[in-house]
């Protein structure tokens, strides 16, 4: 429960970046290391079946877009847990 809500709480934030920036309250440059952040994370299974979970709290714009960070990331592979490359 504890890693549902911390990732919730992260997700959020990532919200709020994501509206900011689209909203013209952000430069590209500033939210750039933000995206890739997400990106990131949104890699790792944990932090899928998490926002499976927790998808309709969100706004459908960023649910789009968190749909397609998900995609990308299952089409490049699993993710590496500990330095070791892809899988």
């Amino acid at each position: 429960m504890r890693f549902l809500l911390t990732a919730h709480s992260l997700l959020g934030t990532h919200e709020a970046l994501f509206f900011h920036y689209r909203e013209g309250h952000m430069t590209r440059e500033m939210y750039e290391p933000q995206e890739a952040n997400r990106s990131a994370f949104l890699a790792y299974p944990g932090f899928q079946a998490a926002w499976n979970l927790r998808r309709n709290f969100f706004r459908k714009g960023f649910q789009a877009l968190v749909d397609e960070d998900i995609a990308a990331a299952q089409t490049r592979g699993a993710v590496a847990l500990y330095g070791e490359g892809h899988v």
